[in-house]
């Protein structure tokens, strides 16, 4: 990478950067799979990226939700998820594997999980679907909602399933039962087989697992039985990656796409033209071909290997960079900004009324999307703005982690993060009660985890911030003027202070189309 920052999705994708000379160790299936350094690999290479200058957001400008991905896990956010990005580095993972961009006061990125092994995986729903299992006893739970079956051809000790229920709006669903994280099961989700029978299996949960599986399961994207819009991270069996039986994967990873279900691994980066990759490299290796790299917002991809620019797609603006990856060569452009927008934004965000957490209403922000423009306001009356930066994909409402959106509402600041890697960082209340809503609508979320959403926002704390919607969306500083973020707001530093003067916790932050 050099100094060629990648600026967009190499950031926000993963957690941490890694010494760009760091080599490649295979995985499981060494001729088929490459995958990023363990923590504890003899060649000694450091987990640390050298490089200084800053980079895209995916959070910090040159560096920096989802979703989806990873906050995508941003992400890939929010992706992670989810949020703000750098040029990714080929990393080690280490620590958490929900992407993230601010976890807490003091720390802006959090390392993606590793070393990815099987066998650090933490057996899961005893059982239960996706448990472990001899024979259809061994799957006891009285919540199936059928009868139990026991997967042995394939399945590392057993697979406990059922079939999927048809629902009277024609969808195929599992039983929904929520164990809650203290009893060791995760949610269950209708997938189609090898066979094409619609069948039970499990959701990852990394917070039950540091490899979100059961010892000798990895974690895939695949859409759900009947609607391929919907797609969810599974636990399936290393060594296929899919369910046993399956015609194995086509290599894509760099094609262009428009959707998630265009690439083979369900997963289109919303780069120039979008860009196939394999998510949950980190514990799942990549495609001969194409190497894991961590982005600094939280989640891991594959990114497509290269030796020149002609194998790389020239024509929509991608090169051969420093690492031996195609990735866009043209950094994020200065963006048009109108200031003249601001005391009309201030006036009408107060008559509006401002967020129902913010018990002194007097300063607040407005930020107005379309204009670039970050306004500070006191009462009705404009302050000072600013040029600010947003998302890499800043058109639309945020929806899920990795969208490369910034989401538009009546926000408060929920954190305050002093030791923001973004210089200063305030953490906004995303997601908020609609945006829940939504999420439950659309499967992208469950009924605890849209509970425990409006139960932050009625006590006027931090959300969950590990959902498919995005997370750690932020106003921080590193540079406004270019859309370079995850997903987040920036501004230059200096303005950034003028802000941190006068805002606090529990202040209104507004954002307008």
């Amino acid at each position: 990478m050099g100094q060629n920052i990648r600026w967009l999705v190499v950031v926000a994708l993963l957690g941490a950067c890694a010494d760009p000379d760091a080599g490649q160790t295979p995985g499981e299936g060494a001729s088929e799979w490459s995958t990023i350094l363990g923590d504890g690999d003899s060649t000694g290479t450091s987990d640390v990226a050298t490089d200084t200058a800053p980079g895209p957001d995916l959070g910090v400008p040159g560096v920096e939700d989802a979703g989806s991905l990873a906050d995508a896990a941003d992400p890939i956010e929010d992706a992670s998820t989810d949020e703000d990005t750098v040029a990714p580095d080929v990393v080690t993972p280490t620590e958490d594997a929900t992407p993230t961009e601010d976890v807490d006061t003091t720390e802006d990125i959090v390392e993606p999980p590793g070393p990815g092994e099987p066998d650090d995986g933490v057996e899961l729903n005893q059982g239960w679907i996706g448990g472990a299992c001899g024979d259809a006893s061994d799957c006891w739970s009285s919540d199936f909602s059928a009868a139990p079956s026991c997967e042995l051809s394939g399945f590392p000790n057993g697979y406990c399933t059922q079939p999927c229920d048809q629902s009277g709006s024609g969808s195929w669903v599992c039983p929904d039962t929520t164990y809650g994280a203290s009893t060791g099961a995760t949610m269950s989700r209708c997938i189609t087989s090898a066979t094409g029978a619609p069948l039970c299996s499990t959701e990852c949960d990394f917070a039950l697992s540091p490899t979100g599986c059961r010892p000798g399961y990895g974690c895939v994207m695949r859409q759900r039985h009947g609607e391929p819009n919907k797609i969810y991270p599974i636990c399936l069996p290393m060594e296929p990656q899919g369910w046993p039986g399956e015609s194995p994967k086509g290599f894509d990873i760099g094609d262009p796409c428009g959707l998630d279900q265009d690439c083979e691994s369900l997963m289109c980066l919303q780069l120039p033209g979008g860009y196939c990759t394999k998510p949950y490299c980190e514990f799942t290796g990549c495609p001969a071909g194409s190497t894991c790299y961590a982005f600094e917002g939280g989640g891991t991809a594959c990114l497509d290997d290269c030796s020149g620019s002609n194998e790389c797609r020239e024509s929509e603006g991608y090169t051969c960079d420093d690492y031996g990856s195609c990735w866009p060569a043209q950094g994020p452009v200065q963006t048009s900004w109108d200031p003249s927008v601001g005391p009309g934004d201030c006036a009408s965000a107060w008559v509006a009324g401002l967020s129902p957490c913010d018990s002194i209403p007097d300063d607040f922000v407005v930020a107005n999307k379309g204009a670039r423009n970050l306004a500070l306001c006191q009462g009705a009356e404009e302050v000072v703005s600013f040029h600010m930066g947003l998302g890499f994909a800043p058109a639309g409402d945020k929806q899920v982690e990795g969208d490369g959106k910034t989401p538009e509402g009546v926000f408060y600041v929920s954190e305050l993060v002093p030791g923001s890697k973004y210089y200063k960082a305030f953490l906004i209340s995303y997601p908020d009660p609609d945006d829940a809503a939504w999420g439950l609508s659309q499967g992208l979320i469950s009924g605890s985890e849209k509970s425990a959403i409006d139960g932050a926002h009625a006590s006027c704390q931090t959300p969950p911030q590990t959902t498919a919607l995005g997370s750690y969306i932020e106003l921080h500083g590193e540079g406004g003027g270019q859309d370079w973020t995850w997903g987040c707001m920036a501004v230059d530093n200096d303005e950034l202070d003028q802000i941190w003067a006068v805002l606090g916790p529990q202040d209104t932050i507004v954002v307008k189309p």
